[in-house]
């Protein structure tokens, strides 16, 4: 009983590491693609 608990705690602490990370990684993908979208911007702007 104790060890199917144990392996239920851990899978939860996984699952809500990876839901942060998750996370973290959309918004640092979301900020990469909109700093990319306006370097283009201003490019197309200065030529």
């Amino acid at each position: 009983m104790s060890v199917s608990w144990e392996s239920l705690s851990r899978r939860r602490g996984v699952r809500v590491t990876g839901g942060l990370v998750g996370v973290y990684v959309g918004l640092v993908a979301y900020w990469f693609v909109q700093d990319a979208a306006h370097r283009v911007a201003a490019r197309k702007a200065e030529a």
